[in-house]
């Protein structure tokens, strides 16, 4: 089995300045220097990006918690594990395994639990119980196939649901 969970930490006012400086000059006045087109604006972006995966990686400022180990032993697992407490002005990042938690790895069936916590908190989901109507679109798995509730999407891997609870999310409530 293999675990992991990597988070980089921006808060808002940090990532409103470096999007205002790709996209503007003076973000007081939000006036613009130059009508970038949508495909400029992407490169700048994913650009800038790239630069601040490059320039701040997380276990550059991070403090290693070897007793964290425990619990993949206890399990047999391989893993990392990165917390970050953003209510604090200045949080310390905690992290089991620095050199794991520096490498990019696919989620997997992770993406399920915070997606699953979006939807309650943004109010999406009512409860476990809740009946989400299946769509009607034949998928080769016959478990997809018919309506879900939490518990059956999470362990059926419905990604339809998880479609679902993006769309009404939305972009404004993410």
């Amino acid at each position: 089995m293999n675990v992991f969970i990597q988070t980089y930490f921006l808060d808002k006012n940090t990532m409103k300045k470096l999007l205002f400086s790709i996209l503007i000059t003076d973000p007081s006045t939000a006036q613009p220097s130059h009508r970038f087109t949508f495909e400029e604006k992407m490169k700048n972006c994913l650009f800038s990006l790239l630069i601040l995966s490059i320039a701040f990686p997380v276990y550059g400022y991070s403090q290693e918690q070897p007793d964290w180990g425990s619990v993949f032993e206890k399990y047999d697992a391989q893993g990392t594990i990165v917390v970050v407490d953003g209510r604090k002005k200045a949080p310390p990042t905690l992290v089991f395994d620095q050199d794991r938690a520096g490498k990019r790895y696919s989620p997997a069936s992770t993406f399920k639990i915070p997606h699953t916590l979006f939807a309650l908190d943004a109010g999406v989901v009512r409860d476990e119980f809740e009946v989400f109507e299946w769509d009607g679109v034949e998928r080769s798995f016959s478990g997809h196939n018919r309506g879900q509730d939490l518990r059956s999407a999470m362990r059926n891997s419905a990604m339809w649901v998880y479609e679902q609870f993006a769309a009404d999310i939305g972009t404004e409530k993410a």
